[in-house]
């Protein structure tokens, strides 16, 4: 069975020291069947997720980007779709679009960062 998730909210929290995903504070991925562990279906989509007010405490030189991956399918129906950054920071900077803290592959669409 293919694998949605939608409509999720996170909000207000504030995290420490990291040692999640190759260092990465947010990542996002939608898998296909053939790179899916055993005990993972193959992905399908990820859509409507905001993440607002939430502060990395510590901001190092080696921090890895916020990573957006659909390595799904590419066709329409597989991705990842309506993201919601706001008001996201590492350290004291807060995360804005343009900047490094955001990487984007394959069918990622409607990310807004405020």
């Amino acid at each position: 069975t293919e694998q949605l998730i939608s409509n999720i909210k996170f909000k207000n929290a504030k995290c420490f020291k990291r040692t999640d995903y190759e260092g990465q504070p947010i990542h996002i991925e939608v898998r296909g069947a053939e790179s899916a562990s055993y005990s993972e279906g193959g992905g399908y989509r990820i859509e409507n997720i905001i993440f607002e007010n939430i502060s990395f405490q510590e901001k190092t030189e080696i921090d890895l980007p916020s990573a957006l991956y659909c390595t799904a399918n590419r066709t329409e129906e597989y991705a990842i779709d309506g993201i919601i950054f706001d008001n996201i920071t590492f350290g004291n900077i807060k995360m804005k679009k343009s900047d490094a803290f955001l990487e984007i592959v394959g069918n990622v669409k409607n990310i807004t960062v405020e």
